[in-house]
């Protein structure tokens, strides 16, 4: 992210062009593994008495309108956002903002990412493949960019009976790796692999409160250990699979590595039985424990200042006197809420915060390795009313 001397958030919307006399009230973006990406964009429509009583008012975009948004702190330096219009709804109360004769009303658009066309269900087959052989042929007819790391597991046989996001989200569970769609470039890596920012830099909030001294990172609550009640601590998790050369049924069992604060370690004190899917050989028996376990067991949320970089799969550093020495360093982000309220009267009103979920592997850390930069992903082009990336393909 550049640096600039005065900071100025905000957001615009690109396409489709506003009215004069409309302007963009609210953004909010919901950001999430094995998700569409979801924005709610607040579009106030102006409506002046002495206009022909057929002028357009209201809603402006019908359904399915791509939609190009970007938002950020800088005017030349902003994150992009593609989809399509959902619905609209128009919501307003007595306490909306008046201008003289003119009457402002609030259409509120609900807009689905680039992946929105992947809801449509389809029936195939797919024989002797790997799920990442299925991910990049999946991104390549969505005229999706993909980021998909070679996957040494085959599957023998894989229908395919609902949509091309639900066939992915539901291999992403079954091996350990994370879906996620980064506008135009859609992830399928394994759950540890870390997206790395567009200029490389990692960023970081501070929570000390002193007197006079503002926090950017505005709220925290960590917790560090397992709080399903009805799994129990999932620390060991065990099944059975055939073993092909023996012929015989033979236990697979996952136990994730747990240490305390100082490193020691920390002994399973309950197990889990797997019974959610079943598996046709101890291989695959161990794949599915392991993508099972919950590796991010130390999870937190809180609320920062608003960072277009914080994405799930990206990584935030954490510090300050006021987390205490066992909650600072890098956490990993699992899912994300970006909020921009903007007032074009008073620009020192406008506000832009994100609200976290936040995991780590280990008590007093994170055990990723932050890559080196990816190339950028090149602006898409608009084609027939759908957005395709400039560059279709895996990497």
């Amino acid at each position: 992210m550049a640096w600039r001397n005065r900071a100025a958030p905000g957001a615009a919307v690109l396409t489709p062009a506003l009215e004069p006399t409309d302007w963009l009230s609210s953004l909010v973006i919901y950001q999430a593994d094995s998700a569409h990406q979801i924005a709610e964009a607040t579009v106030m429509t102006t409506v002046y008495p002495d206009r022909p009583a057929d002028a357009a008012s209201g809603p402006r975009w019908p359904e399915n309108t791509p939609v190009a948004l970007t938002y950020g702190w800088w005017d030349d330096d902003r994150e992009p956002w593609y989809g399509y219009v959902a619905s609209s709804r128009v919501q307003g109360t007595d306490t909306d903002p008046r201008y003289g004769y003119a009457v402002s009303i609030p259409v509120v658009y609900t807009l689905v990412g680039p992946t929105m066309a992947m809801q449509t269900q389809h029936n195939r087959a797919w024989g002797d493949v790997t799920p990442s052989y299925i991910a990049r042929t999946i991104a390549g007819r969505h005229a999706l960019e993909a980021h998909v790391p070679v996957s040494g597991t085959r599957l023998d046989q894989q229908m395919q009976t609902t949509s091309d996001w639900k066939l992915l989200a539901d291999l992403a569970e079954r091996t350990g790796r994370r879906l996620y769609a980064d506008g135009m470039r859609m992830w399928f890596a394994p759950r540890d692999a870390v997206m790395p920012s567009s200029d490389g830099t990692v960023p970081r909030f501070w929570q000390r409160r002193k007197p006079g001294v503002t926090d950017t990172l505005r709220a925290f609550h960590g917790t560090v250990g397992d709080t399903d009640p009805a799994g129990g601590a999932r620390a060991r998790i065990s099944t059975v699979g055939l073993n092909r050369q023996t012929g015989q049924l033979s236990p697979a069992v996952v136990e994730q590595r747990r240490v305390d604060a100082q490193g020691a370690p920390v002994p399973a004190l309950l197990a889990q039985q797997y019974t959610g899917r079943p598996a046709h050989s101890w291989r695959e028996a161990v794949d599915l424990l392991d993508a099972a376990t919950e590796w991010l067991w130390v999870s937190a949320t809180g609320q920062s200042d608003g960072d277009p970089r914080l994405k799930p799969g990206s990584v935030v550093d954490l510090q300050g006197e006021a987390l205490g020495s066992m909650h600072r360093g890098l956490w990993m982000v699992r899912a994300a809420v970006h909020r921009l309220d903007l007032d074009y009267l008073y620009p020192q009103r406008t506000t832009y915060t994100t609200d976290l979920v936040l995991g780590r592997s280990a008590p007093d850390g994170l055990d990723v390795a932050v890559p080196a930069l990816l190339a950028p992903v090149a602006a898409p082009v608009l084609v027939d009313g759908r957005w395709r990336a400039s560059r279709i393909g895996g990497s």
